[in-house]
């Protein structure tokens, strides 16, 4: 629509048909489904998208609070505290709570979205793609503490 709008000379742009609609107004008349169907896709997607970031985010919180190792006892410190992969540990841990929650705060605003035809031509698109690699980054790091944790865990039976 916009490349159509660019070519055409703007007095025509105003300019109104036999019906009494603009070019604008008749193009999103004769496509009202698939604006329904479009505002129902990133519903879904963003109803799914949540579900899975909050996983993601109740993972990371359980994870950090039970440590690999356990605490020490008496100072509360965690026991594996001063290795390097502990490090790589807490710090993916904590990238993967971050990235989750941004990418929850994302699909909440694409919940909250008033889904008009200029949203899904710019916001929305911009939206669920940051939503998404924000998921992304949280999966890949919450894989990375996961294998921190293992081979931690490995290393004080073997």
């Amino acid at each position: 629509m916009q490349a159509v709008e660019a070519l055409v000379y703007f007095e025509l742009r105003t300019e109104k048909n036999s019906g009494g609609k603009t070019p604008r107004e008749l193009f999103f008349d004769e496509h009202k489904d698939l604006l329904t169907n479009a505002k129902e896709w990133m519903k879904d997607m963003s109803n799914s998208c949540m579900v899975v970031a909050t996983l993601v985010a109740t993972v990371a919180f359980a994870a950090m609070i039970t440590v690999p190792g356990g605490n020490n006892g008496n100072t509360g410190v965690p026991i594996l505290a001063r290795k390097k992969l502990f490090l790589a540990f807490s710090i993916s841990n904590a990238f993967s709570m971050i990235f989750s929650a941004i990418s929850l705060l994302m699909f909440l605003s694409m919940q909250t979205s008033r889904y008009t035809e200029d949203d899904f031509l710019d916001l929305l698109p911009k939206v669920l793609l940051r939503g998404l690699i924000s998921l992304g980054v949280a999966v890949a790091t919450m894989m990375i503490s996961f294998g921190s944790a293992i081979e931690l865990s490995l290393q004080k039976i073997i």
